[in-house]
């Protein structure tokens, strides 16, 4: 007779996906992908862009752009001089480039979910589900969210015929459970655990 018990492992289980935060993230993380997307087509015009660090051109794409406008016109201009004065003599509008910066700090809060694909040759937004998701913690909270799901079924049959009230469930249950007005259902409460 085997007396060892197999250890069961504990598996997170997602409680509640927060969509509408994540999409408004998303969203904003895009417009920081664009206007990087944007500066790099307006340097394009002035400058080869294939030869750019990616990585220091997102934390400051005016002096990625500057350090290769003077590195390609320096055996045009034979002068030891500053590159925006390279790029005045050239007769090149930086304002553009300087209106894209101001757009990609506005959204610096996603900018490390904003990464450079090299084989498309573009920024994109990888914003991982998995910060906008709460999961259980342990094999108690994975029970406590089948309970709940069994109370979802049975309040969704009886909503049938009468009017099922939130507040006085998440009263009746000691606030085990909420109420999420976008899955319109109850999800576990993981403030009171």
């Amino acid at each position: 007779m085997d007396t060892t018990k197999k250890k069961k492992t504990f598996k997170r289980l997602p409680i509640y996906f927060d969509s509408r935060h994540y999409y408004r993230d998303k969203k904003e993380a895009n417009w920081q992908m664009v206007h990087l997307n944007q500066a790099l087509d307006w340097c394009g015009k002035y400058v080869n862009t294939s030869e750019f660090n990616m990585v220091r051109f997102k934390s400051d794409p005016m002096s990625e752009f500057l350090m290769h406008l003077k590195e390609e016109n320096q055996d045009k201009i034979q002068l030891d001089i500053s590159a925006h004065k390279i790029a005045d003599l050239l007769e090149i509008d930086i304002s553009p480039l300087s209106d894209c910066i101001q757009q990609i700090k506005e959204f610096e809060r996603f900018s490390k979910y904003v990464l450079w694909n090299d084989k498309k040759k573009e920024w994109e937004v990888k914003l991982p589900q998995e910060n906008y998701t709460r999961f259980t913690e342990n094999e108690d909270d994975n029970e406590k969210l089948s309970v709940i799901e069994e109370l979802n079924n049975v309040l969704e049959k009886i909503g049938k015929w009468k009017h099922v009230y939130p507040l006085n469930i998440m009263q009746g249950t000691s606030s085990f459970v909420e109420y999420n007005n976008d899955l319109e259902k109850f999800i576990l409460n993981t403030k009171t655990r």
